[in-house]
């Protein structure tokens, strides 16, 4: 019978130190609950510096809040596909342009990517993704690009040239 009881004590022994293991594992490692303290707060993360980590996404320049897209994007339909990266105060949207039509302009304007107004040159344009670069009221413009290389015609007379990239990059004059 002793020897029943010194059993039955192990079991119950071996059991508790299972279910000790198993709460503590639950617990993370953290044994506050098991000490007698009921907080259970995390300390936050912080830099080297001390200063707290942020974990919040980058704010976009103001310029950007007018910004009808703010990721790429593609649009349209056709057989010519090229590349548009819109580009102002450091930041860069990147659209993906299927088109049939022969001007890179006119592509951009059926797909709303563009506005502007008929000057003696071709269209000056304004707005570029909702964003606006007016010469008049701040010194800024939209300068055109294609392969990071400027272009001496407007995007209303640039042919449309199937995969190639082209920037519009918002320019303080």
């Amino acid at each position: 019978m002793k020897s029943n009881v010194k059993l039955l004590a192990v079991l119950l022994a071996a059991l508790l130190m299972l279910f000790s293991v198993v709460s503590c594992a639950e617990n993370g490692g953290n044994d506050a609950q098991t000490s007698g303290d009921a907080s259970t707060t995390e300390s936050p993360l912080t830099n080297a510096d001390g200063s707290a980590v942020t974990t919040e996404a980058p704010s976009l320049p103001a310029i950007w809040n007018d910004a009808t897209y703010k990721e790429d994007k593609t649009f349209g339909d056709g057989d010519k596909t090229f590349t548009l990266k819109v580009v102002a105060d450091g930041h860069t949207v990147t659209f993906t342009v299927k088109t049939n039509a022969e001007f890179v302009g006119a592509a951009l304007l059926a797909n709303g990517l563009i506005t502007g107004e008929e000057g003696p040159y071709g269209l000056y344009v304004k707005t570029v993704n909702g964003m606006l670069a007016d010469y008049d009221v701040d010194q800024t413009y939209w300068a055109v690009s294609k392969g990071g290389e400027y272009l001496m015609t407007g995007v209303d007379t640039t042919p449309v040239e199937n995969g190639a990239t082209y920037e519009l990059t918002r320019t303080k004059g």
